[in-house]
């Protein structure tokens, strides 16, 4: 019962569109104090604060595109709320004049909040909705993915130069490990030491004013949609849609 009302509230919550209704003069000065009470209270923390009021400018003007994107933000990155993102990243992309910049962004970020609420659904008999099958392989392939790159890590650390031998149990009197003598140690020629290497699949990055995270993502791999694997790589990056000049990412 509980995978089929979870199963109703994703279809009802992604199928929800947004309206067209025009903006009036009149709510301007309220929309724009809800605008930066929201931002206020989000640097407060109060995060639900925050919500609220841009759900106030939503009442005033359900066509207002960017509240519907700021909630999800804060739904998936700041309340970990995968379900409630989903559907806000959703509402956003069914508005009649979303912002050009964020469209791609939003839709990465709605398959990521699928992603994140499928694998929170705990793996019970007969679950065989082909959306959440399909759902599940993706995790499991970015999981595997994460795996991957934690193994080529390991593989790239440099081995010790030389490994102590086994003991043999089988007769006590050569338990003793031999040390070789001050006299006979020699040096290791500076040609022969084993230097660490150091890893070259990523880089760091220091970001430009106006700089965004798609565009860092053209400049450095020619592609805009390489922005995910910037994410991937910064996982402490809570906020890509407001990126700070200096800002150190790290690039894969």
């Amino acid at each position: 019962m509980g995978m089929v009302l979870a199963c109703l509230l994703v279809s009802a919550f992604l199928s929800s569109g947004c309206g067209r209704f025009g903006f009036l003069g009149s709510d301007k000065d309220a929309v724009e104090h809800h605008l930066e009470h929201a931002k206020k209270l989000y640097e407060l923390r109060d995060y639900k604060g925050a919500i609220d009021s841009y759900e106030n400018i939503i009442r005033l003007r359900p066509d207002y595109s960017d509240a519907y994107f700021q909630i999800g933000l804060i739904y998936y990155f700041n309340l970990n709320d995968y379900l409630n993102a989903a559907y806000n990243y959703q509402r956003f992309l069914q508005c009649s004049n979303p912002d050009a910049g964020k469209v791609e962004l939003a839709k990465g970020f709605l398959e990521n909040a699928k992603l994140q609420f499928a694998a929170s659904i705990p793996n019970v008999a007969g679950q065989t909705s082909p959306e959440l099958v399909r759902l599940r392989t993706e995790n499991d392939a970015l999981h595997k993915q994460v795996e991957d790159l934690k193994r080529d890590l390991v593989k790239q650390r440099p081995k010790p130069v030389e490994e102590a031998r086994p003991m043999d149990h089988s007769n006590p009197a050569t338990d003793v490990v031999s040390t070789p003598s001050p006299s006979k140690i020699e040096p290791t020629p500076p040609s022969s030491r084993v230097e660490p290497k150091t890893p070259t699949h990523s880089k760091t990055y220091a970001v430009k004013k106006g700089e965004g995270i798609q565009s860092i993502a053209e400049k450095f791999y020619g592609d805009r949609s390489k922005w995910r694997e910037i994410m991937v790589a910064n996982p402490k990056l809570k906020d890509p849609n407001h990126l700070v000049p200096g800002q150190v990412l790290i690039l894969p």
